[in-house]
């Protein structure tokens, strides 16, 4: 009975001995758990019961205290992210928020503009995290927050367009506008991503409608192709109106100069004259009465007419 004694107390002995050594490994592999790798695209947050103690935790081993005191957020900074808007398309995808809305309603999905017409849109955002701390305090929640942002922006937008400008006036700006529109928001939230890439991957009416509106939109080319041929033929015909009125200008300008010169001459000559019958006026008219007659010799025969003894009369022509 002794023997048995001692044997269970040595039992005892040996279990709190291995019990230590177990305890002790035990330890050391929870302290181990607190290495931790970093990758090249990424950057390293570490939070202790919840508050950020390291924003910043760059590439390779690191360590930090194990769980529960220590949380590492490993987030790729350098890596591009996609997220697919399809909240106001016809036929969603299982387990989006359209498809959910669609079974529970028997509603379809679709956004309304702002002349009261329904639009299906479609949309792909691609985004970078550019603030680790910013988008760890939204980690669980950013690709939701980016959509809901993303649906609102879109409903803000649409609401105060007509389809016309949606479809074809305004439809290469628009892309830009949510962009920047959605970007501007985000900002707002602080969740630390920027917004890189923005792709309309469809936006038109519902089917049952489309075709009504591609008749509008070919009316819309017709229109506007007839206007392009109006315009050009406007423009040809008021180029060469131009062109003529140039050269009709150039001729009057070339003629009123001519005449101007002219005028400036004959007043010169007179000039010259009153000068002349100022400084004599008897011999000024002299000199013109001679000049006038010598103008007139040019144009008359003088013939000198004599008798002859009363018989005949002799002509003699004086040159």
């Amino acid at each position: 009975m002794n023997n048995i004694t001692g044997l269970f107390f040595d039992t005892i002995k040996d279990l709190k001995g291995y019990s230590k050594k177990l305890f002790l490994f035990a330890l050391i592999i929870y302290f181990l758990t607190g290495i931790y790798t970093i990758k090249q695209n990424e950057v390293g947050v570490v939070t202790r019961f919840g508050k950020i103690i390291s924003s910043n935790i760059k590439p390779g081993i690191s360590y930090s205290l194990p769980w529960p005191i220590d949380n590492v957020k490993k987030i790729e900074i350098k890596k591009m992210h996609s997220l697919v808007i399809d909240d106001f398309v016809e036929n969603p995808k299982a387990g989006t928020n359209a498809y959910d809305f669609i079974r529970s309603t028997d509603l379809k999905s679709y956004i309304i503009t702002g002349d009261n017409n329904m639009l299906n849109i479609k949309l792909v955002i691609k985004y970078l995290i550019v603030n680790p701390v910013d988008y760890q305090n939204n980690f669980r929640s950013v690709r939701e927050l980016i959509t809901l942002v993303t649906n609102n922006t879109i409903i803000k937008y649409v609401s105060k367009e007509s389809i016309n400008n949606i479809l074809i006036e305004k439809r290469s700006e628009m892309k830009m506008i949510l962009k920047r529109e959605l970007q501007k928001e985000l900002n707002k939230l602080k969740i630390g991503i920027d917004i890189t890439f923005l792709e309309l991957k469809k936006v038109n009416p519902p089917a049952v409608i489309l075709h009504f509106f591609n008749d509008v939109i070919n009316a819309n080319i017709d229109k506007n192709k007839s206007i392009e041929e109006a315009e050009g033929y406007k423009t040809n015909v008021l180029t060469k109106a131009r062109i003529k009125a140039r050269e009709y200008k150039s001729a009057a300008s070339s003629a009123a100069r001519e005449k101007i010169n002219k005028a400036n001459g004959e007043k010169e000559r007179y000039d010259s004259l009153y000068l002349e019958y100022k400084k004599s006026p008897k011999k000024f008219y002299k000199t013109k009465y001679m000049e006038f007659i010598s103008y007139i010799y040019e144009y008359i025969d003088v013939s000198l007419v004599t008798p002859n003894n009363g018989k005949k009369i002799r002509y003699t022509v004086i040159e």
